[in-house]
């Protein structure tokens, strides 16, 4: 038979082992440490039923974060990308911020054709796999140019064209340029 004082001191030890278990889990989870129990050769052992290390061992903290430290030197100057040149140009041949390594660029007489001249000298290789696109919406197009006698030596030329059902017609639209 079980008497009313059994019970209640029953009920009363589940409640405060789960108050106290809570307790635990909720400091270990937020310090994000264990304590281990270590003899004096650095053997882990573990705790006893109750928690507490057994004779001969102290309880020991591990994995204890400490203050962040001091803020490292800046690294070394990674490797130049792939690209080596990219840019916009307005219809007029005005260079858009952010272009890089795009010189100059002037429009001769043909007013569909941009001289463009790179800041630093590309072979031909990469000239030849450039990627230019006309900013004037479907059905325009532009294509770089190789030695064009209206540009300067050195230079390379964009023309830009529009493409409509009676043909092609040389427009004078601006562009996006990336040489790889």
């Amino acid at each position: 038979m079980v008497t009313k004082h059994g019970v209640v001191l029953l009920a009363a030890g589940v409640v405060c082992g789960l108050l106290v278990g809570g307790t635990a889990t909720y400091a270990v989870s937020s310090q994000k440490t264990v304590k281990v129990c270590v003899t004096k050769s650095k053997v882990v052992r573990s705790a006893n039923k109750n928690g507490t290390c057994p004779r001969r061992t102290t309880k020991k903290a591990i994995a204890v974060r400490g203050p962040a430290g001091p803020r490292g030197p800046r690294g070394p100057r990674g490797a130049p990308g792939t690209s080596s040149m990219w840019g916009v140009v307005a219809e007029d041949g005005t260079i858009a911020s952010g272009s890089y390594r795009i010189k100059a660029v002037t429009k001769p007489n043909a007013a569909h054709q941009f001289c463009v001249q790179p800041a630093v000298s590309l072979p031909v290789t990469r000239l030849r796999a450039a990627q230019v696109r006309a900013l004037g919406g479907p059905g325009t197009v532009a294509y770089v140019g190789l030695g064009a006698p209206n540009c300067p030596a050195g230079w390379f030329d964009v023309s830009t064209w529009l493409l409509d059902s009676v043909g092609a017609g040389a427009e004078p639209l601006g562009f996006s340029l990336v040489v790889p």
